[in-house]
């Protein structure tokens, strides 16, 4: 934090993310950040924890920029403030203005990094490299996001499946909001195993991707290479599916943490 500075900003809305954590791990959570205002620089060895406090992490950062900002414009103002003209105040504010649009606009560029570089290792290996089946998309592709995953699916249907696998891994790493990647995913990883595959997308399939997608802890390409690596999983078809996977946070979240692992 900025020297001398005693307090920092938590959004409220940050509620929504923390009831659907474990106790234990919200508790952590805050002391995590407690240690980050404290220039403690702590090291975050749980995923779901690390994956919430990212974000706070930046917003933290952003927050902590504007601070600098205006204590700078205030500090400039008073050194003004006993000239008789306004000119140098003035001068002063549209200077620090410009300082932060340039700001935003530098945040707003990593944010864009951030986001849409996605780097990709192939590690399902598992999957046999055979033809893969035509993926599976909805009629309705209206919008960007759907029109973007049609062309991945022209493209890709039909080529050997690690190649489909890492196109797959790269579009869903962008967290899109609808649920025919996440199907086809799902449908090429169970292969060959007693899990049952999805043969239709219905509203309710639909509205319960959406969810767990806008959740910071959900990690689909983790909960999928935790899949393929359990043998109970892999063998277990009286509960286990692409819907127990979605159904709440605590399911998919059990898989991350290794439940399953053999």
């Amino acid at each position: 934090m900025a020297e001398n500075k005693k307090s920092f900003l938590l959004y409220a809305d940050l509620i929504h993310t923390v009831r659907k954590m474990p106790k234990d791990k919200a508790g952590e959570l805050f002391m995590t950040i407690l240690s980050y205002v404290n220039d403690e620089n702590p090291v975050v060895e749980d995923m779901v924890v690390d994956l919430v406090f990212e974000p706070i992490k930046r917003q933290m950062k952003r927050d902590l920029e504007k601070y600098e900002h205006k204590r700078e414009r205030l500090s400039q103002n008073g050194r003004a403030g006993g000239l008789k003209s306004g000119e140098v105040r003035k001068a002063n504010e549209k200077q620090i203005e410009a300082n932060e649009a340039n700001a935003s606009k530098v945040e707003a560029k990593e944010a864009v990094t951030v986001n849409d570089t996605v780097t990709v290792t192939v590690t399902d290996t598992v999957i046999n490299n055979k033809r893969a089946k035509a993926l599976v998309v909805a009629e309705a592709t209206t919008g960007p996001t759907k029109s973007e995953y049609q062309k991945i699916v022209d493209e890709f249907t039909g080529k050997d499946k690690t190649t489909v696998v890492i196109a797959l891994k790269e579009f869903i790493a962008k967290r899109p909001e609808f649920a025919e990647p996440y199907v086809d995913y799902f449908n090429i990883a169970v292969e060959g195993t007693e899990i049952p595959t999805v043969r239709s997308i219905a509203d309710p399939r639909r509205k319960k991707v959406k969810a767990r997608v806008r959740e910071p802890a959900f990690d689909y390409c983790e909960i999928i290479k935790k899949i393929r690596g359990s043998h109970k999983l892999k063998h277990e078809s009286s509960w286990f599916s692409f819907d127990w996977i979605f159904h709440n946070q605590t399911n998919y979240i059990k898989i991350i943490e290794g439940n399953y692992d053999n």
